[in-house]
């Protein structure tokens, strides 16, 4: 690691610590042994639509009537909604999603409810950094075991590849919930998990028939809205600086910037000499 990215990634610890809404906050973030995870699907009866696709699409209706220009109103969610349909989850097994985009678009959809779903419960005001450890402490259950979103996004979507910043795997090599895991990482979907911040992508929902076309949207939408050419340097999401790894398999960061960007950046990029990353908002996507 350079000079450069150890004084951005100080900035960025800073930056997400300096929200923190008090001590409790901060310990729990410092502190792993010290949170107290909040599971927010424990308490509703599941809805009458067992399946667990049907209720976060049921879900994910009720989210997108609140997005205006990819930004949530979240006084408009009704959390107790939230719940009903995430209760469904409780009960999912691996071999009910057997197939390969039907457990993907399922497992972006879970991440994207959770996240709205935890800035509703926890109380959020301007950042999800109010609470430092808002990833691992929000949390469904799961066809029995507690998932944060740290577990959903890099134990079971990225096939439980090392977190960006513990450079260690989120859940143990024997985790019973790895059966839900994705084989491999595809890219794509950091262009398609919402963390509720400003920085991050729009909200949508995604069906497995569809998903390939909607990630090919998604990456599209997000690439040529995050990122610009500038006096030769290409400046782009800091996503694709903490995920490097997962676009190396095709090409690397410029290649999928490249891949996905519309003309005229797509020629822009083709010149551009040097790969530059911007701070990451973390101010609440609120409409």
């Amino acid at each position: 690691m350079g000079l450069r990215d150890t004084l951005d990634r100080l900035r960025d610890v800073k930056d997400v610590l300096s929200r923190s809404r008090g001590v409790r906050e901060m310990a729990e973030a410092l502190l792993p042994p010290l949170r107290s995870r909040r599971v927010l699907n424990l308490d509703a009866a599941p809805s009458p639509e067992i399946d667990a696709s049907v209720a976060l699409g049921r879900a994910a209706r009720q989210v997108e009537a609140q997005v205006l220009d990819g930004r949530v109103n979240y006084a408009g969610v009704v959390l107790s909604e939230l719940e009903t349909t995430a209760a469904s989850l409780r009960a999912l097994d691996p071999k009910d999603v057997a197939e390969r985009a039907e457990r993907e678009s399922l497992l972006i959809n879970v991440y994207n409810a959770l996240s709205i779903h935890g800035v509703v419960a926890l109380g959020i005001r301007a950042s999800v950094m109010e609470v430092p450890a808002f990833f691992d402490v929000v949390a469904y259950r799961i066809g029995g075991h507690d998932l944060s979103l740290n577990a959903i996004e890099h134990g079971l979507l990225r096939a439980n590849a090392p977190h960006f910043v513990t450079g260690r795997p989120t859940l143990d090599a024997d985790h019973p919930a790895l059966r839900f895991a994705l084989p491999s990482v595809d890219p794509r979907v950091h262009c398609a998990l919402v963390c509720a911040s400003t920085s991050c992508p729009p909200i949508a929902f995604y069906e497995a028939e569809e998903l390939d076309a909607q990630l090919d949207l998604a990456s599209a939408v997000f690439v040529n809205a995050s990122t610009r050419v500038e006096e030769g340097v290409v400046r782009t999401s800091r996503i694709f600086a903490w995920y490097e790894r997962d676009f190396a398999p095709g090409g690397g960061v410029r290649a999928f910037l490249r891949r996905h960007a519309d003309e005229p950046l797509r020629a822009q990029l083709e010149d551009a000499h040097e790969l530059a990353y911007d701070r990451y908002d973390w101010s609440l996507n609120r409409a």
